[in-house]
């Protein structure tokens, strides 16, 4: 018998978001006759946990009808992201995210740079961990869609100083995408019930969680820019 694994977030508003491995998000309710793609077993679990007041990471374990797969879900219970704040050094988060994927981009033939205004902080108020992991998730979706031409990808950090706030950038050129598809990224789109995947919508619940916001602008054949907005209030340094 052939195990995956996937991922179920059960959001603040009540939802449950399901991620099937690599596959793209799907967002399912309490009903499982209205997602069919749900196992029904699956979704009593999930209603049980929803029921419970307790929070943190579980895991349960759940076998897709008609296939011949056992799937292992780890579900996340929470009532909202809680955040781990400290002083991060700006250079030693940009740094942990480049060393990720500078390696990465070289053996696929593409190029990633990078640079810090002169204005932003040396250090910012946030939860760093939460932050790199946002900003990782950019850079690695640019980098996986620039290598197919030519692999262009440039993340620019800055400081809004009227809201207090980090501004990360992170510019692509790669396909681009439309317009359609863009409005939806971060979120459900009403036709399809889906988003563009579990990453994303994560990536803008840790902006949320700071006040922030993450935003994309692009267009088909001329990449792609994401722009993460992470609030520190007065706390820099």
């Amino acid at each position: 018998m052939r195990e995956s694994t996937g991922l179920l977030v059960l959001r603040p508003d009540g939802m449950v978001e399901a991620a099937f491995g690599a596959a793209s998000a799907t967002w399912v309710g309490h009903r499982t006759d209205e997602h069919p793609d749900v196992p029904p077993e699956l979704a009593e679990a999930v209603a049980h946990l929803l029921r419970e007041s307790g929070s943190g990471p579980r895991r349960i374990r759940a076998v897709v009808p008609d296939a011949d797969t056992s799937v292992t879900y780890e579900v996340l219970v929470q009532a909202s992201l809680p955040l781990r704040k400290r002083y991060v050094p700006i250079d030693e988060l940009l740094m942990r995210v480049l060393d990720v994927f500078l390696l990465q981009a070289r053996a696929g033939g593409a190029e990633l740079g990078t640079d810090r205004a002169p204005e932003v902080p040396a250090a910012a108020f946030m939860d760093g961990e939460k932050v790199a992991w946002a900003v990782s998730t950019l850079v690695g979706n640019a980098l996986r869609f620039a290598r197919e031409a030519g692999g262009l990808i440039h993340v620019h950090v800055g400081w809004d100083a009227a809201a207090r706030a980090l501004v990360v950038t992170v510019k692509d050129n790669g396909p681009g995408m439309s317009e359609a598809r863009a409005r939806w990224l971060f979120e459900q789109d009403p036709a399809s019930g889906r988003s563009a995947g579990l990453a994303l919508v994560m990536v803008r619940d840790v902006a949320e969680a700071h006040g922030g916001s993450v935003a994309v602008e692009s267009h088909l054949g001329k990449g792609s820019t994401f722009t993460l907005r992470i609030p520190c209030g007065a706390h820099t340094r």
